[in-house]
């Protein structure tokens, strides 16, 4: 799997980050998408949608039984507040169990390259016993 981060202050930001990004023949099918209210949700999703690249949420939400929530603690001074709005939309949108706690410093590694070290980010994952 590749995966890769695309970052735009504007709309017209974001269209050639996805342009620019598929420049070298990667074709992303799926799209988790982190925005912030002052963006253009609408727009951003007929962006990807013209690439025919998939967004989380448009997808149906898989069951759950619970709910785990890693964030960095950098979000909560940039987001305020609005830390509490995403709990209390993620307990909405799930009514499940939820635990978490808050994190420094987030690394990943998609394929055989070497681990990335991300921040101010934000990971939710749903668990669901097997019957």
């Amino acid at each position: 799997m590749k995966a890769k981060t695309l970052n735009g202050k504007s709309i017209e930001e974001i269209a050639a980050a996805v342009d620019a990004s598929m420049a070298d023949g990667f074709e992303p099918t799926l799209a988790i998408v982190f925005i912030s209210i002052k963006q253009d949700r609408k727009a951003i999703c007929e962006i990807l949608h013209n690439e025919a690249i998939d967004i989380i949420r448009d997808k149906e939400l898989p069951e759950a039984d619970a709910m785990l929530i890693f964030s960095c603690i950098g979000r909560q001074s940039s987001l305020g507040p609005l830390l509490s709005s995403e709990l209390e939309g993620l307990d909405g949108t799930w009514n499940k169990p939820m635990a978490g706690f808050l994190s420094l410093g987030e690394f990943e590694k998609l394929d055989d390259s070497r681990p990335e070290l991300h921040g101010t980010t934000v990971s939710w994952v749903a668990l669901k016993e097997k019957n």
